[in-house]
């Protein structure tokens, strides 16, 4: 089984030239819920396969 990269961005403002973040699912989840708890990432966030 191979693991899919994903992009993260904004999605008020999407770019998938200037991602987030960009890794694989499960560290991606992971790194969502962190920002978002810290207050880091105010704004909503979206996952897209790359």
């Amino acid at each position: 089984m191979t693991e899919t990269q994903v992009l993260v961005i904004n999605a008020d403002l999407p770019d998938i030239n200037h991602p987030l973040a960009i890794g694989t699912e499960p560290d991606l989840a992971k790194l969502i819920y962190t920002k978002r708890q810290s207050g880091e990432w105010q704004y909503p966030v979206r996952r897209s396969p790359t």
